[in-house]
């Protein structure tokens, strides 16, 4: 029997063009939903914290381990030390079976999938710089929204909707 994979929401977009906004928006209305939504983020940093500085398991990391995870009476985190960069598709294999939707941020979609991509972006003139960096095709593309959608400036002629999550319409019609 094959395994089931989620649909992944990949939200793309140079800095400081809403991701992350468009990201809890679209996490929020799909949980309110009564969607199981899971969320993926690549980042540029080179090293995460579990916890701050001297604690248990920033300890136990700093000691050498290989894997920490941590587990409070309502969250479990988890760490592990990775060789050269890090696959963001690999993450896609940490992914609990009974999520059945995954926003992803930062995280190209898979060769082959449908339309998945949220493109954020500051400006209208950024698209072609944002889609050629994030390495996005249009057969990949569902919608436009991030700082220039909630702004209201004009979108020129653009091939998929525009979106301003922080309007409650407009982040249901996206959800749809």
């Amino acid at each position: 029997m094959a395994e089931r994979r989620p649909f992944v929401i990949s939200v793309l977009g140079l800095k400081g063009s809403g991701k992350t906004t468009v990201c809890e928006a679209l996490i929020a209305a799909l949980s309110a939903r009564g969607c199981e939504v899971g969320a993926l983020k690549k980042t540029h940093l080179e090293r995460l914290a579990l916890d701050p500085k001297d604690t248990d398991s920033a300890r136990l990391f700093a000691a050498g381990a290989s894997f920490v995870a941590v587990r409070s009476v309502t969250q479990t985190v988890t760490v592990s030390r990775e060789t050269g960069r890090g696959r963001p598709a690999g993450l896609l294999e940490l992914v609990p079976p009974h999520i059945g939707i995954v926003v992803a941020e930062g995280v190209a979609p898979e060769q082959g999938e449908g339309p998945c991509v949220v493109l954020c972006l500051r400006e209208w003139k950024k698209f072609e710089e944002t889609m050629r960096e994030r390495a996005v095709s249009e057969r990949h593309l569902l919608a436009l929204a991030g700082v220039f959608a909630v702004s209201g400036l004009s979108g020129g002629e653009a091939p998929v909707p525009i979106y301003d999550v922080l309007d409650p319409g407009q982040r249901e019609s996206l959800c749809e």
